[in-house]
């Protein structure tokens, strides 16, 4: 797969040979950096060609149509269609995720598991709530060859198809990573209605520092900690003009945290918490919680 997916176009040495035919464990080797967009497009086109032409698609599909919509009354699942006609995602839902999404729909988080990390080897997303004692739940689940936000949309649009109770305008906070946009509200329908999230954690470990590199943000992340928490307007406006002075030499950093201030449906904490069921929760962490169970 590493050597499909780079597509070198290099001829083999022995060892590799070897290495590649081996029936010993080779996933950690295997592990890519799926942010490369070549590397992204060969393997999402590798399962786009497993998705479509393998007969083990159509073998689930009858499956799931013949045994386990009979054992379970309530089951249903939906497929997504290229435009020729060909599958790329599946998604289902069981009747306890159906209760699920009836129950607490009003919040949802959204992530993928990326397939180089899980069983399958698939990309893999489980839309999830939590409940009054803030347990975890999934309301469906979902693999598809791609992450993005044409397939999200399809899959929330996919829960409200099977559970017509679901009036999706009741639909009030999603927490996702930075690859989902507004776009996904705008395909629901819900901008007016609905408000996205960002994650708090992957935000100020992860994406920040590598954006504005390690000493700018140590020096403005108590203030970014600050934008992200903060309980009134006064509050956030304090903190980002706090962080200026230490990104103002640098014109790129200093339109970009005048992006973060000027978003704060996004970023910030005050108005979160002015939304009804927010829960006092910081990002999409049960969604990743529910790949560990």
């Amino acid at each position: 797969l590493h050597h499909i997916a780079r597509n070198s176009g290099k001829e083999l040495c022995m060892e590799e040979v070897r290495h590649m035919i081996s029936k010993s464990t080779v996933a950690s080797d295997e592990c890519m950096d799926l942010d490369d967009p070549i590397v992204r497009e060969n393997f999402t086109e590798l399962l786009r060609k497993v998705m479509q032409e393998d007969s083990c698609t159509w073998d689930a599909i009858r499956f799931l149509d013949k045994i386990v919509k009979a054992r379970h009354i309530g089951f249903d699942y939906r497929l997504k269609f290229d435009t020729f006609g060909r599958p790329e995602a599946l998604m289902w839902m069981f009747p306890h995720q159906r209760r699920n999404l009836l129950r607490y729909g009003h919040t949802l988080f959204l992530d993928g598991q990326k397939k180089q990390f899980n069983e399958f080897g698939w990309p893999y997303v489980g839309p999830v709530i939590k409940d009054s004692e803030f347990k975890v739940h999934t309301c469906a689940e979902s693999i598809c060859i791609e992450e993005n936000n044409r397939v999200y949309a399809w899959i929330v649009q996919s829960m409200c198809a099977i559970e017509s109770r679901f009036n999706i305008l009741d639909l009030r906070i999603i927490y996702a990573d930075q690859l989902i946009s507004d776009a996904v509200l705008v395909e629901l329908g819900i901008q007016d209605t609905c408000t996205l999230r960002c994650d708090y954690y992957h935000l100020l470990e992860e994406d920040w520092p590598n954006y504005f590199g390690p000493h700018t943000h140590n020096k403005i992340k108590p203030y970014l900690q600050k934008m992200l928490t903060s309980r009134t307007e006064d509050e956030h406006r304090n903190a980002y003009f706090s962080a200026i002075p230490h990104v103002q030499h640098n014109a790129e950093h200093a339109r970009y945290l005048q992006k973060i201030y000027s978003k704060p449906s996004y970023f910030a904490g005050y108005y979160l918490r002015a939304i009804e069921g927010h829960m006092e929760l910081k990002g999409y962490v049960p969604a990743e919680q529910s790949y560990l169970r």
